[in-house]
């Protein structure tokens, strides 16, 4: 879900200190929920409530940003089809070495090479000198820096050909709906993050509670820690993960047709 110039920057906002909270409140969650105790004062109760309100917000929200993740993948491929080729004139020519060596002394003139983001990023700041030096007898060599119209024309035309290629691709991304969709996207999981703080600031005072924070902490665990090879997973991943499973089974209410589901299929 992402441009081709700007692959990193568009990546969705981790959200560690939410991540943190959750897995360090979902082990004191799990003790509280099930420790035997009087009933909770009305207070908690509400707070309860909140709870397992803000749990189904949720659910619908992220199923929301999974809609909205996999449409913008679509879209993306769909963007990528249609890129424009990376412009020749932003490319090494055979003439670039002796007018552009200055400024890059290091850097590799192969003919047809792309120039790179960094290098144009560069070129966009200089004014390109010739720098004449003249001896002088018994003191340092001192030089003249003249203008050098020829490099800077060459220069200049670099940075446009970018400029008119960049505009080009974001005329694609608007035009198949991928910016669209990928802003939509970015909001939605905005407000994702925003449910899962006032998850991780209330206290789970029942399994259905727990489930809830349960949920929202199995949901970063896969988004920002996930694990590609579950035969090499260290234990506490293992705990956890059996953790969240668990709570979630205990503190979700059977499906009405679960009963009859599982008559049809000869289990019960």
């Amino acid at each position: 879900m992402t441009t081709t110039e700007d692959r990193c920057d568009n990546a969705s906002p981790a959200h560690p200190r939410a991540q943190t909270q959750e897995c360090r409140d979902i082990m004191s969650a799990s003790v509280h929920a099930f420790t035997p105790r009087a009933a909770a004062p009305a207070q908690g109760s509400h707070g309860e409530a909140s709870l397992i309100e803000l749990g189904r917000q949720f659910d619908k929200q992220l199923l929301i940003v999974r809609r909205l993740s996999e449409e913008s993948e679509r879209l993306d491929d769909i963007s990528e089809a249609q890129m424009p080729s990376w412009p020749t004139a932003a490319c090494v020519r055979p003439g670039d070495r002796v007018l552009l060596r200055g400024r890059f002394s290091s850097a590799d003139f192969t003919t047809g090479r792309p120039y790179t983001y960094a290098e144009i990023n560069r070129m966009t700041e200089w004014k390109v000198h010739l720098f004449i030096f003249r001896p002088a007898i018994g003191s340092p060599r001192s030089h003249k820096a003249l203008p050098w119209p020829r490099a800077q024309r060459r220069l200049d035309e670099i940075c446009a050909a970018h400029q008119q290629w960049r505009a080009d691709c974001i005329s694609v991304r608007e035009n198949t709906g991928y910016a669209e969709t990928y802003r939509a996207l970015s909001a939605a999981d905005d407000k994702l993050f925003t449910i899962i703080e006032g998850i991780a600031s209330a206290r789970a005072l029942s399994p259905e509670g727990l489930a809830a924070k349960a949920r929202a902490a199995a949901f970063l665990k896969e988004r920002f820690d996930p694990v590609e090879d579950t035969d090499d997973e260290e234990i506490d991943d293992r705990l956890m993960r059996s953790l969240y499973r668990d709570a979630i089974a205990i503190g979700t209410p059977p499906s009405p047709a679960a009963p009859a589901a599982r008559r049809a299929a000869g289990i019960a």
